[in-house]
């Protein structure tokens, strides 16, 4: 587009000047005219930021029709537009993500109603909640140049709205997004689209929380962030949920980079989809919560671009057709770890598509996954590459490595007689090649005695392990694991660092008890459910020895407010012991040994 475009300029060219001055200036009018609608560009002369909703803290609602919030000093307005977000469950009635209004009736300083629309039938709730809720205000009316209820825009689309209407002039704009749900899961709506070169040199960041990207959950049925055309975004600090869609979806030479943390939930298409020529690189660690078809899926002449980040899996997520694609288009991904496990195929690269690992030494388990990979014809999952090719120099080569360490592929003299080994179909085939099969193969039949004690010499043979067995009453069975790799064996006595290992927490529950029995050297976790009395006291039928630190989880259910005495075996912190539950609500409180003064320290109450 040239500046001319841009400005809806007028060119003085053919004019008719031609010293007929009624002509020239029949024409100079029509510019004068013009200038009326001329649009002229903020040209920045600095980086910007527009915010992007602010929040206003937690608060509390009732399960009522209609629903009544209480946030203090809220300082909200009739109409104002408001979003919740929670940690946990909303009353029924009640949408995370959707935008609702404040209404004039009974709205005080503390306290105000809401509707699904401006002036609107209130909003009734029901069934129950939990968690911490939490809401956040914004107007697209505004400039979005502050994060205050009148400077925040309400929507992402109403800052890059913001974007397009400047001129960057070289420098970055950063789109601040509050603590708040964007979209609704399951509604359509893409949250965050640029499909139009930007005038001026310069990037969009969408920022959201590093520190916590559940934070700013961008949620919808449709793909979640869309970026396309000669467009360069950074992204960070959100967690993105597609029902239908994708998570990210890049294309049309689009370039996305991942420079923050992201967390990956359910997606219905993809988690990261590439294609037509876009790009997507990533700088930062992320998590991945949710399933999809795939998590990388790049076709199309596009590029995915990954190295050196941890990628934490959370609850097995399952990938229906592969973890990662390639078709007719790259993807690389070097040195990432993956912690924990995934379901579905590995990866699946077709025609004219590349998978690079950088010969990662993993090799077709290096990507999660329980089922094996693909590679059909016309695809390159990479081998390690070798300057050698396929080209030898002499008879009686090998390719592989003799060097240490990773490098390029080296030819290894390989004779006739080390060829006859290598062609042989198992361990057997080779002994026999070898002329070293067993004349006689030692059978043992019934039981096989060892003897008392068993000696096993260190390396320098100047030392032994002496096994040896205690006094048994009766025979003892002892099942070794199948182990994939080398492992050691954990001894009471030995300081060690324990991996790939569970702790299942030793629970009890009952129901309805005003003295509940509790053994605290039998269980971690207590619950008590249904509760239809006032409890007398946790101390009488309280036993155990506890020991330092140790920790003790109390839940209690009642099927209304129920007073608690907790007796002389439990004592407050800085969080005090509550006296009661509250209505039909779960009630947890955590404790913890306190030696000195040989009480259960209550250390929070949830």
């Amino acid at each position: 587009m040239s500046t001319e475009d841009q400005l809806g300029f007028i060119p003085l060219i053919n004019t008719g000047f031609d010293k007929n001055l009624s002509s020239a200036v029949t024409n100079l009018q029509e510019l004068a005219e013009a200038v009326d609608n001329l649009f002229i560009r903020e040209k920045l002369t600095a980086a910007r930021t527009y915010y992007i909703r602010v929040n206003l803290g937690a608060c509390t609602m009732t399960s009522a029709s209609p629903c009544v919030v209480t946030l203090a000093t809220h300082g909200l307005s009739a109409d104002d537009p408001i979003v919740f977000k929670t940690t946990d469950t909303l009353y029924t009635g009640v949408v995370e993500g959707k935008v609702y209004y404040v209404l004039s009736t009974n709205l005080t300083a503390n306290t105000f109603k809401f509707s699904a629309s401006v002036g609107g039938a209130p909003v009734n709730t029901s069934g129950s909640q939990a968690g911490v809720h939490s809401l956040a205000t914004g107007n697209d009316a505004n400039t979005g140049l502050a994060q205050t209820r009148a400077g925040a825009f309400l929507n992402i689309s109403a800052a890059i709205t913001a974007v397009y209407l400047i001129d960057m002039g070289g420098y970055n704009v950063t789109l601040q997004l509050a603590k708040s749900t964007y979209g609704e899961y399951g509604v359509s709506g893409v949250q965050f689209s640029m499909d139009t070169p930007l005038v001026g040199r310069g990037n969009v960041i969408l920022a959201g929380d590093d520190t916590t990207p559940n934070n700013c959950r961008l949620a919808t049925w449709d793909d979640c962030v869309v970026v396309s055309g000669p467009t360069y975004v950074m992204l960070g600090g959100v967690e993105l949920t597609a029902s239908a869609g994708s998570c990210l979806n890049v294309y049309n030479n689009g370039f996305l980079e991942i420079n923050g943390p992201v967390r990956f939930g359910p997606a219905g298409f993809v988690h990261v989809f590439v294609h037509m020529s876009g790009i997507v690189t990533n700088y930062s660690d992320y998590d991945i919560f949710g399933g999809a078809s795939a998590h990388l899926d790049v076709e199309s002449s596009g590029v995915i671009q990954f190295a050196g980040q941890t990628i934490t899996l959370i609850d097995v997520p399952d990938f229906g057709v592969s973890f990662a694609i390639a078709r007719n288009a790259i993807l690389r991904s070097y040195d990432q770890t993956f912690v924990d496990t995934a379901t579905g195929k590995r990866f699946s690269v077709t025609t004219m598509g590349f998978i690079d690992i950088n010969g990662d030494v993993a090799g077709l388990t290096y990507f999660p996954g329980d089922v094996a990979g693909t590679i059909e014809s016309g695809g390159v999952y990479n081998a390690t590459h070798s300057s050698l090719a396929f080209s030898f120099s002499a008879t009686d080569k090998v390719l592989g490595r003799e060097t240490a360490g990773a490098g390029e592929g080296e030819e290894i003299p390989c004779t006739a007689a080390g060829r006859a080994i290598l062609d042989d179909a198992n361990a057997a085939a080779q002994l026999a090649t070898l002329g070293a099969s067993p004349t006689a193969s030692p059978t043992f039949t019934g039981t096989v005695i060892l003897p008392k004690a068993i000696e096993i010499q260190d390396t320098s043979a100047d030392h032994q392990y002496v096994l040896a067995v205690s006094e048994l009453t009766a025979d003892r069975t002892v099942t070794l694991p199948l182990l994939t790799a080398a492992d050691v064996f954990v001894f009471a006595a030995f300081i060690q660092t324990l991996t790939n290992k569970r702790i299942t927490k030793r629970t009890d529950t009952i129901a309805n008890s005003s003295l509940p029995t509790i053994n605290t050297d039998l269980l971690d976790f207590f619950s008590l459910t249904a509760q239809t009395q006032n409890i007398a006291s946790f101390t009488t039928n309280l036993s155990g020895t506890p020991t330092e630190n140790q920790t003790l989880w109390i839940a209690i259910t009642g099927t209304a407010a129920r007073t608690i005495t907790w007796g002389n075996k439990f004592e407050a912190s800085t969080v005090a012991l509550p006296t009661t539950t509250v209505t039909t609500a779960r009630l947890d409180v955590f404790f913890v040994w306190n030696i000195v003064t040989s009480k259960w320290r209550c250390m929070r109450v949830v």
